[in-house]
């Protein structure tokens, strides 16, 4: 969606709340959902569209992972005591942790309270399954006096500056997906691991 809103040359804010799976910094029981916020700024010909987790890894890469047979970082879950875990399964039997500590559990409790009591929505411990809710917020920048040339001459300022080792391009957040989903859509086809492909067969049956 904020693809479709920078597109339109407005600015766009969205979040959204999940069932608990992300522990307190100082504590290990699941308090507030994974909650990823994205932000979306216009440029005169890129758009900055940054979209990500407030918990160390998203669920969804998680399961990926666990589908490709391998293992999280030592960082990313506990279990139900707390201890450091690497089982995908203790995403439900303990919980994940918040993306750098505080930094990230201020961000995702954020997205938690706005996304949900502030909405009408559920949040916390009574979050579940199904019953995510979702804030959208759409800015017009010309109301706002924007200079797109301006908001371009930064972008284009970062994508030119040194480059560490040996890293071939500097890109603005955004840019990797929209290169991945152009080259996908150009050869027709999508990667995926052979365990979900076989889920999808095992559906299709």
């Amino acid at each position: 969606y904020n693809k479709q809103i920078a597109e339109a040359g407005l600015v766009g804010i969205i979040g959204c709340n999940s069932m608990a799976m992300v522990a307190h910094p100082q504590g290990f029981d699941p308090v507030i959902g994974t909650n990823p916020i994205s932000i979306a700024i216009p440029g005169k010909e890129t758009n900055f569209i940054h979209d990500v987790t407030t918990s160390e890894m998203s669920y969804g890469a998680l399961m990926v992972l666990k589908k490709k047979g391998e293992l999280p970082p030592d960082n990313v879950l506990i279990d139900a005591d707390g201890n450091p875990s690497q089982d995908p399964k203790d995403a439900f039997k303990g919980a994940l942790l918040p993306l750098k500590g505080f930094k990230g559990f201020g961000l995702g409790l954020a997205v938690e309270l706005l996304a949900g009591p502030i909405i009408g929505a559920k949040g916390g411990r009574e979050a579940v399954d199904g019953s995510d809710g979702l804030f959208i917020i759409a800015i017009d920048p010309s109301k706002l006096g924007a200079d797109l040339e301006e908001i371009e001459a930064v972008l284009q300022e970062i994508k030119s500056s040194r480059k560490a080792g040996t890293t071939k391009e500097l890109l603005i957040p955004g840019e990797r997906s929209a290169k991945t989903y152009a080259q996908n859509k150009k050869a027709g086809t999508l990667e995926i691991p052979a365990a979900l492909l076989q889920e999808l067969k095992d559906l299709q049956a």
